[in-house]
């Protein structure tokens, strides 16, 4: 068994006109990789022994003033990952508006969110897994959200083949903080993802009006999203995909995803109660992916029946996510 390493390379991204230098992190453990950019804190590759690619990237030629941002494909999103209705929230008696960038909500951080900085990178050397920690400042006010948060997300990979993502945050006065992260998986290593079956650990979702944002929480049982056993992602009841979020169980793997040609497995395991599944329906190719989105629930600063998104001076967010790969 190989010790696991670290490669680095200088390269760039084009912003309109310009190119914008970045470094690329890629961990290895001498069968299975993986490809971070500090542009995003961003995953543009897990690539097996075969050379195949199980997320869909973007590639340094694309524009990144363009093309919606991409569709965020595995870019690392905050301050908050997902909706917040009416881009507003009321926090300890003081309402915060953030700029709407979804028709009348706020989406992902805003429009100039976690996805679009260059994040400072440090190199993690271990034994037994390796890895790269991407951190930054935003200032109070960043995309209207209040206090000076302080944030990072270290992507490691170990010698059994798991992919771990740890986030951390500190702040100086109170705030909102939800971070996950947006790759499209694709098992299949290209093409779309018809050939994947999914099944996801929550007997609940939220359910939502037409532009997203959650009115309740219902059963999945008798509706297209019972995934307590494994399915088809793309079928006869689900030909449009999934945008939904799911409400975890609590013990358990969150989600395994499975390629059933050949046999390739993903199995999630994650601290969130939530987990968005997005089955890239807007993308082009469509379902050439599907993001497995582990994260607070949906517009949690404005439901207090959620689980709290509060982080408050002297506190400390934490998240994990573990990917578990049979290939």
């Amino acid at each position: 068994m190989h010790a696991p390493f670290i490669e680095i390379e200088d390269t760039s991204v084009r912003f309109g006109d310009v190119r914008r230098p970045i470094r690329a992190f890629r961990l290895s453990n001498g069968r299975l990789s993986a490809t971070v950019w500090d542009h995003g804190a961003m995953l543009v590759a897990v690539e097996t022994p075969d050379g195949s690619n199980l997320v869909q990237a973007r590639s340094p030629d694309s524009d990144f003033d363009a093309d919606d941002r991409g569709g965020f494909v595995g870019s690392t999103i905050g301050r908050y990952a997902n909706r917040i209705a009416n881009a507003r929230f009321e926090l300890d008696g003081a309402e915060y508006l953030l700029p709407a960038n979804d028709g009348l909500h706020a989406l992902h951080g805003g429009p100039a969110g976690f996805d679009c900085r260059i994040w400072t990178a440090e190199v993690l050397e271990s034994p037994d897994r390796v890895g790269v920690r991407c951190s930054l400042l935003s200032d109070d006010g960043d995309q209207g959200f209040p206090g000076n948060l302080s944030v990072s997300v270290t992507f490691w990979l170990n010698a059994d083949d798991h992919l771990v993502f740890e986030y951390e945050a500190t702040c100086d006065a109170p705030t909102v903080v939800s971070l996950t992260n947006h790759a499209y998986w694709n098992l299949a290593g290209d093409g779309t993802i018809s050939e994947h079956t999914l099944e996801i650990n929550a007997d609940a979702y939220l359910e939502t009006n037409t532009t997203l944002i959650p009115t309740g929480v219902k059963s999945v049982g008798g509706t297209p999203y019972d995934l307590r056993s494994a399915r088809v992602i793309i079928d006869e009841e689900r030909t449009a995909g999934l945008d939904a979020c799911f409400v975890l169980n609590s013990t358990g793997p969150a989600a395994v995803l499975t390629h059933v040609p050949s046999g390739r497995r993903m199995t999630i395991e994650t601290d969130q109660p939530g987990l968005q599944v997005y089955t890239a329906n807007n993308l082009i190719p469509r379902h050439r992916g599907v993001a497995l989105e582990a994260q607070a629930l949906p517009n949690s600063p404005n439901r207090p029946d959620f689980p709290s998104v509060v982080l408050r001076p002297g506190e400390a967010y934490r998240q994990m996510t573990i990917h578990r790969f049979e290939y």
